[in-house]
């Protein structure tokens, strides 16, 4: 499809430009980052497995503390108005990615 191949496009850039020249965009405060980080670190797998466990309702993929961990993590009303604003404002590509853990 042409996320994932326009994904891969960027992938391939980014490899072939210095790390010093790519610019991180980070949308969340410090702490918030971190404890999204913890998080992601206790759940099984990548985020993109994450989300087809939850999307595909698997129970044999996330157990039930899983399961409430990512609930507590949700994010709130601003949050969620914070990423979209942040979403529509930033390019993305091989030089400009998102902060990620």
């Amino acid at each position: 499809g042409g996320k994932k191949d326009s994904f891969a496009a960027d992938e391939r850039k980014r490899k072939a430009v210095p790390k010093e020249a790519i610019r991180r965009i980070k949308v969340l405060e410090e702490p918030r980052r971190r404890q999204i980080c913890v998080m992601l670190a206790r759940l099984p797998g990548g985020i993109q497995q994450i989300k087809e466990a939850v999307t595909d309702m698997d129970g044999s993929r996330l157990d039930r503390d899983e399961v409430e961990l990512l609930l507590g993590n949700l994010p709130g009303p601003e949050e969620i108005q914070l990423l979209k604003r942040a979403q529509q404002e930033h390019k993305v590509d091989a030089l400009n990615i998102w902060d990620v853990a």
